[in-house]
């Protein structure tokens, strides 16, 4: 029989069940959003007391599941955009009114051939500093061009600074950029 050994990684957001005195009883830490208009139909739910293992791992102790369909016959932008409304809806919801967070966080994520360095500060002022060098317009049939606005809108959602450097990518897989 194979053993596994758990290991913890640090919260991005100290589990709420802990904070609850610092929070107080209405502060769930779970937030979901349901988004529908004439070009898209999408269902969020964020809980900052998970696992880490949701549709994505977020490697953060938090859970993410998103649902959502889109025109993307036409173009990605519609669903992107609302995608990342309803993630920004969610996470406001469970972030309550942010006592007892840690406000900032700051890592490097080496992905494979491509190491980037994200920092956000969940201040209440949004802000974007943005800089992905993607080579390419598609990656498969994703439009490549529609992730800066993406990440834009993320950021005014939740009113965080969130800053992203590329400092390498030698550009084999463009998955790993992205």
């Amino acid at each position: 029989m194979l053993k596994t050994r758990e290991t913890k990684l640090p919260r991005l957001v100290p589990s709420r069940r802990i904070d609850k005195a610092v929070c107080g009883a209405a502060c769930t830490g779970v937030g979901e959003m349901k988004r529908v208009t004439n070009e898209t139909n999408v269902q969020v739910k964020f809980n900052l007391d998970g696992t880490g293992i949701a549709d994505s791992t977020t490697h953060g102790l938090f859970d993410v599941h998103v649902r959502a369909t889109g025109d993307i016959h036409i173009d990605d932008h519609h669903t992107n955009e609302d995608v990342a409304l309803a993630i920004g809806t969610a996470l406001l919801q469970a972030l309550g009114d942010r006592k007892g967070i840690n406000r900032f966080c700051d890592f490097p994520a080496p992905l494979d051939e491509a190491l980037k360095h994200v920092s956000m500060d969940l201040s209440g002022r949004p802000y974007l500093g943005y800089d992905l060098q993607i080579p390419t317009q598609r990656v498969g049939t994703y439009d490549t061009q529609v992730l800066h606005f993406t990440f834009l809108t993320l950021a005014t959602m939740i009113s965080c600074s969130f800053a992203s450097c590329q400092l390498l990518d030698i550009g084999k897989n463009l998955k790993k950029t992205i």
